[in-house]
Order: C-alpha cells, then structure tokens, then sequence
C-alpha cells in the first residue's frame, strides 16, 4: 500500500506524479494498470497544508474509487467496491449508475472538490451515503477518471487552480465516455491492456493515457 498526496493547489505536479506511481508501463510505451493485483492504493487528497484532507482507497486494477477513510481513521467501504479492509460498509453500490441525475448534473467548481474532501473527513456512523453522491463524483473525476482521461485531467486541473470558483464542469458531461471506457476495459482484460501497442480501433480507447 503506498500513499500520495494530492496537493490541490499543485493539482498538475503532484497529480502527474502520482499517476506515474500508480501505473505501469508497457514496452510499447502506454501505461496500463496491474489487473492482476487485488490490493488497493491510499491517496491522501488535501487542500494546501491547512486545509481539510481525506483518505480515498483506489483499486489497484483499474484505479477505481472503493472507500474513503475519514478523519478518525475510520475506514467506509462502498457496497460494492469494498477495500480489503474497513470498518463500515456503505448501504449503495458506488456505480455510477447508481447515483442521482441530480448529483451527476451539478457543478463541480473548486469549492465543491474542497467541501467533498471536507465531506469525506467528516463523515461518520451511517451508513446511508446519500449525501455523499456530489462528493463521491468529484473524487471521481479529481482522481480516478482524470488519470485515466487526458481531457478530464485538463479541466479539473483549471478548476482546482481558480480560487474565483467561475470554472466548473459537471459528472454528466464526462458520463458517456467513463462509462464507456469501464465497459472496454472489461471487453481488452484478456489482451493485457496496454502491454501491446493498441490497433487503430482501440486507440480511441486507450490514447488518453498519454500525457
């Protein structure tokens, strides 16, 4: 288990290092993640030295978001994305189907990412995670989906750096490709990913990977 702090207001810097760290790469030269490893990364997100930080687990295999660790070390787990250790686990499954059209077509400016870390601290006793449909999407694209996508990666890193909160973007408007690049990353598991440099059909796939 390794652990890698994101630094909001160094959002470009430590992001990059940080998924330089949590994939591997190929002789071919793309980077792919180790689906064959069961275990989870910790990333300390945290806004500035002073501000409010959090513990998010990602899956090893896919960088997917399957807990968060508030601020008295008490770890939740999503239903059904569980870490391999926790000590509560979250009444609904953390698909993103699951979650509220709502929450998915909210703005997520610079305030909201530092409040859902706030959230995540915060965060105690129930298990109902409701509340925690906006926060969760905001992790989702700070983290997990801008590593995997170079477009998502750009935009959030404009809205973690504007202390005005004008920028924003919304889960909605990314839904169609993260999901879709889920269901491809299903149908490549048996070609290894990235291992071999991709045909020109799955480039669409995995050319934002590139940095």
């Amino acid at each position: 288990m390794a652990n890698y702090d994101l630094d909001i207001q160094k959002y470009h810097e430590t992001h990059t290092n940080m998924w330089l760290a949590l994939t591997l790469v190929s002789a071919a030269g793309y980077r792919y993640c180790d689906t064959t490893s069961a275990d989870e990364h910790t990333v300390t997100v945290k806004d500035g030295s002073n501000g409010p930080s959090c513990v998010l687990y990602l899956r090893k295999s896919d960088l997917y978001l399957v807990g968060f660790k508030n601020a008295a070390d008490h770890v939740f787990a999503f239903d059904d994305q569980a870490p391999s250790s926790f000590g509560t686990r979250l009444s609904m499954p953390v698909n993103y189907a699951n979650v509220s059209g709502s929450a998915k077509g909210s703005a997520i400016k610079r305030k909201t990412i530092v409040d859902a870390i706030t959230a995540f601290s915060g965060h105690v006793g129930t298990k109902n995670w409701g509340g925690l449909s906006l926060p969760f999407l905001a992790m989702a694209l700070l983290v997990s989906e801008a590593m995997r996508f170079k477009p998502i990666f750009m935009t959030m890193r404009g809205i973690v750096n504007d202390e005005s909160n004008a920028k924003f973007t919304a889960f909605k408007a990314w839904e169609e490709d993260v999901t879709s690049w889920n269901r491809e990353t299903e149908d490549l598991r048996e070609r290894k990913k990235l291992k071999e440099r991709p045909s020109q059909l799955e480039v669409k796939t995995w050319h934002h990977f590139g940095r």
